[in-house]
């Protein structure tokens, strides 16, 4: 919700898509799908051979996800082109958004209860997701304590700066003690709930941990600058409005935002107002009242006027 009231091109930053193809056993595309999303949910039930007391691995739920399935027997799916039911394999393909986001499921419904419940599972997080040709590198984790009826958020995020991790605990922030990922390529947690991570765009940036990637983050665009003394003041306090992003986020990402504000700026150099005139008349009579010699002028005026309606109507008729 907060990304579509931001922008939509912030939302493209966090929008991957998973594409699901269903190919009978001739070759025919059966059923060919594109299912776009922000968060990749990731169940925590354990199968009928892994109970709940055992970790969950966060890899191979991602991997599962791209498992070939197979429709053979009763399931069979009929094929137009061969006319007939047919075997058929399924297999899913998945476009990396910029910044991946994890859900953990931890919230679900115990259907044999048929209540809500919250999993307070320990996961295995991975340092690193790869898929073909793509890496994405771990660089923030949404933690939840609590249960279903309240709890508290917090935030563990890599910092750019001194490549070190930092608890974000609402007003107070920490180096952490324990540094995760020390002496494994792992992190267990009961409490991780979001697993957000940064799509690396070449194998050297890998290597290099994704620094490269946020360098070039940290590094804003050039931006034209506004003319302040063409621009009417009314127009720049209303871009200023505009739910912009603090300088030290990623300004190649919201540059477009800036360019909105820009464009708001121009229109109102252009646009023909009476309420410009009406403040400029108003400046006008503020900076003449700060003249105490035409203050005075005035007061004497305002006197001698009084002064002749009194010799006027005191006159004997």
């Amino acid at each position: 919700m907060i990304l579509h009231k931001v922008s939509s091109g912030v939302t493209e930053v966090f929008k991957g898509q998973l594409k699901h193809t269903t190919t009978c056993s001739e070759g025919h595309c059966i059923i060919e799908e594109m299912c776009p999303f922000l968060t990749l949910p990731l169940s925590l039930r354990g199968t009928s051979d892994q109970s709940q007391e055992a970790s969950y691995s966060v890899e191979s739920g991602f991997e599962k996800i791209f498992q070939e399935k197979t429709f053979s027997g009763d399931d069979m799916v009929y094929c137009d082109e061969c006319e007939k039911d047919t075997e058929a394999t399924s297999k899913c393909q998945i476009e990396f958004p910029r910044v991946l986001v994890v859900l953990l499921k931890r919230f679900d419904m115990d259907y044999n209860t048929m209540k809500h419940v919250k999993s307070n599972r320990c996961v295995d997080v991975p340092r690193t997701l790869q898929r073909m040709d793509k890496t994405c590198q771990l660089y923030a984790i949404v933690n939840h304590m609590g249960g279903l009826q309240g709890g508290h958020y917090t935030a563990t995020v890599l910092s750019n700066e001194d490549e070190t991790w930092y608890e974000f605990d609402d007003s107070r922030v920490r180096k952490l003690e324990e540094q995760p990922f020390t002496n494994s390529m792992t992190y267990s947690s009961s409490t991780a709930y979001l697993l957000v991570y940064r799509a690396s765009e070449s194998p050297e940036r890998q290597e290099d941990g994704g620094k490269d990637a946020r360098d070039k983050e940290r590094k804003p665009r050039e931006q034209k600058p506004v003319d302040q003394d063409q621009a009417p003041k009314e127009g720049i306090e209303e871009a200023q409005g505009e739910p912009l992003l603090p300088q030290s986020q990623n300004t190649h990402d919201m540059s477009h935002l800036h360019l909105n504000v820009q464009q708001k700026v121009n229109n109102r150099k252009h646009r023909p107002s009476g309420k410009g005139t009406h403040r400029n008349d108003h400046e006008s009579s503020t900076n003449i009242l700060k003249k105490p010699c035409v203050i005075a002028l005035i007061v004497c005026g305002c006197l001698l006027v009084v002064i002749l309606i009194i010799i006027l109507v005191t006159q004997p008729v």
